[in-house]
């Protein structure tokens, strides 16, 4: 049997988690946000209580079991802008979307592709065109 917890269980674990410092306010959260997000196939549960911390670390827990989903600290959100944003170039909602960063992706292997070949071409034409003086010591 699963107790689902109620809206004053959550407002306790997050003046709990709040420690000594002013109550933080759990907050009923039905859409993503910039933290808690799905990307392609790993799809998240929604909707989660979010609750921030006054140092910015924010905790999602489950509605429907309690259970803590996910801690994203000060470091897990400098590593989720410039680690995981700069791969997986998923910077906004939009650009999460399949057609969108199939898009995107397209435009920038073909400009990769094209910065490539145009290096292999400079190249050869390189060495098969070696200036007359090009064997002087």
């Amino acid at each position: 049997m699963v107790i689902t917890p109620s809206r004053s269980d959550i407002t306790n674990v997050s003046g709990i988690l709040g420690g000594a410092a002013a109550a933080p306010v759990a907050t009923l959260m039905t859409r993503e946000d910039a933290y808690y997000f799905s990307h392609h196939a790993d799809i998240v549960r929604l909707p989660v209580y979010r609750t921030i911390l006054g140092e910015g670390t924010r905790y999602y827990v489950d509605t429907v079991t309690g259970t803590l989903i996910a801690k994203i600290d000060p470091s897990a959100q400098s590593y989720r802008w410039w680690h995981e944003g700069l791969h997986r170039l998923d910077f906004t909602a939009a650009l999460r979307g399949r057609p969108q960063w199939d898009v995107l992706m397209l435009i920038l292997m073909c400009g990769v592709t094209l910065l490539c070949g145009t290096g292999a071409y400079l190249g050869f034409r390189r060495l098969i065109h070696r200036p007359a003086n090009a064997n002087l010591p």
